[in-house]
């Protein structure tokens, strides 16, 4: 079996690039393409004021608490249990599993680093979302197990970025 292809999509803190995983993945499997995985989208108070993060199975619909900020503000409590759920939208059968997002955590093997491997032990093709900053290490981390290919995200070019991944997922795996 030839290695995996690991997509890295690189972007800012807030650009849009949970968003753009809900788009992408809605229109890859309006063109007959399997997507599974995972996206984190974020959790606000009614005053809009920003509590933590949410994950979302995208083959499953499933939405649970993933982080939430202490009461003090300053620092993330996780559900654990929430990681063990994001394995399970990894699925074997799908041509794009996505990881949405990867961070310090990961790197340093903890947090959604077991459903990165199990990714890339079942399919061909993992879409990993990381923000700029961390994009030089997670390549590192990455490029032991799986071909990576970087992506930039920027606002303005899901389009763009849509055709980019339509067209890795169409060509064959060497």
């Amino acid at each position: 079996m030839s290695r995996p292809r690991a997509i890295l999509l690189v972007g800012p803190v807030f650009s849009g690039k949970s968003r753009f995983i809900e788009d992408l993945s809605s229109s890859l499997g309006a063109a007959g393409f399997a997507v599974a995985g995972f996206f984190q989208r974020g959790a606000f108070r009614a005053d809009g004021r920003k509590i933590g993060y949410d994950l979302v199975g995208l083959s499953s619909g499933s939405c649970r608490p993933l982080a939430r900020r202490s009461e003090a503000g300053d620092r993330w409590l996780f559900d654990d249990a929430a990681f063990e759920s994001a394995r399970g939208e990894v699925r074997e059968d799908a041509d794009l599993v996505v990881i949405d997002e990867i961070g310090p955590l990961e790197l340093a093997g903890k947090g959604h680093a077991k459903a990165v491997d199990r990714a890339l032990s079942v399919s061909p093709t993992v879409l990993i979302v990381v923000r700029e900053a961390l994009a030089d290490e997670a390549v590192k981390w990455l490029s032991a197990r799986a071909d990576v290919i970087r992506v930039c995200f920027e606002p303005g070019r899901g389009d763009e970025i849509t055709a980019e991944i339509r067209e890795i997922l169409s060509s064959k795996t060497s």
